[in-house]
C-alpha cells in the first residue's frame, strides 16, 4: 500500500483497487500455471483437489464471520481481538 501512496501519490481507495488487482492477477497466474505441473516423483499433480474443495467450506465460513465482525465492532475492538488472535496463535 504504500509503494501506491508514495510513488505514485494515490489515495487509499485507488491503492487498494490497484493492490487487490496485482493480487487477483499474480494468483491467477499462479494456479494457472500450476494446472500443468505434475509432483517430481508421484504421478500427480501439483494442486491436490480433494483438499482444495475440504478448505472451501471453512474459507466461506471464515469470511462471512469476519465481515460480520467488521460491521458490528467497533475499529479499536477489532483491532484487540486481531492482536489477541495472533498472539494466541503464536504460543
Amino acid at each position: 500500500m504504500l509503494f501506491f501512496s508514495n510513488c505514485f501519490e494515490y489515495n487509499s481507495l485507488e491503492t487498494l483497487v490497484d493492490e487487490l488487482g496485482m493480487i487477483t492477477g499474480g494468483a491467477t497466474a499462479t494456479v494457472f500455471y500450476n494446472l500443468r505441473q505434475r509432483h517430481p516423483t508421484l504421478d500427480l499433480p501439483v494442486i491436490d483437489y480433494d483438499l482444495a474443495l475440504l478448505f472451501q467450506p471453512m474459507l466461506m465460513l471464515g469470511i462471512s464471520i469476519g465481515v460480520d465482525f467488521n460491521v458490528i465492532f467497533p475499529e479499536w475492538m477489532l483491532t484487540v481481538l486481531l492482536i489477541i488472535l495472533f498472539v494466541g496463535k503464536n504460543y
